[in-house]
């Protein structure tokens, strides 16, 4: 029996999910007393969370003015790393489990929301892939060569790499067919998760 489509997400986000718990263990087991790191960042970052929180609902100021430190001048926060973000996303969690586990959890959902969301975008891209797909050779760089021509193949080799983090084609499918089409004068190259990568060949 064919499995429902919300059954199919929820196996993906428990599998994320215990991927995350191995990825960081033994977090899981001092959840509530103990952040993930080497004492660099880890102090920092979670005191962001609390400063957020503190700052706008006990003193009801901009937590970019950092008042309790340096005191009695503070200092302005607006160059520091205080991931506000975070921050505000922590204060519901702080109010019910407390700081360490706040941290924690957004922490754990970060890596199990990524991969649910390289989930949700491959399974968009290969229900509308034009041909059969064919996956590059590596999941991060890709890189093709093409000798145009005969004679000497170091002079006529390029090489096109493919970067999921930086390559428009991940997000090509998001926007849409261009209104015009491709540009009559590039040919499509090997499909990749997205669709095509247009090329102009050389005269």
């Amino acid at each position: 029996m064919r499995a429902k489509r919300w059954q199919i997400h929820l196996l993906v986000l428990v599998a994320y999910t215990l991927f995350a718990l191995a990825l960081t263990w033994p977090l899981v087991v001092h959840f509530g007393s103990h952040v993930p790191g080497d004492g660099a960042d880890d102090p920092p970052l979670t005191w962001n969370l609390w400063w957020v929180q503190y700052a706008l609902l006990h003193l009801g100021e901009n937590p970019f003015d950092g008042s309790y430190m340096f005191y009695p001048l503070g200092i302005n926060l607006a160059f520091y790393t205080l991931t506000v973000l975070n921050g505000l996303l922590s204060i519901p969690l702080q109010a019910t489990v407390g700081l360490i586990p706040a941290s924690n959890l957004l922490l754990l959902s970060s890596f199990v929301l990524s991969g649910y969301g390289a989930f949700l975008l491959a399974s968009y891209c290969l229900s509308r892939a034009p041909e059969p797909f064919q996956p590059p050779p590596s999941p991060l760089v890709r890189q093709r060569s093409k000798v145009n021509g005969a004679g000497d193949a170091s002079k006529h080799v390029r090489i096109e790499p493919s970067i999921p983090q930086a390559h428009p084609v991940w997000t090509n499918p998001l926007l849409g067919p261009h209104p015009d089409g491709p540009d009559p004068g590039q040919k499509p190259s090997q499909p990749t998760t997205g669709g095509r990568l247009f090329r102009r060949e050389p005269p």
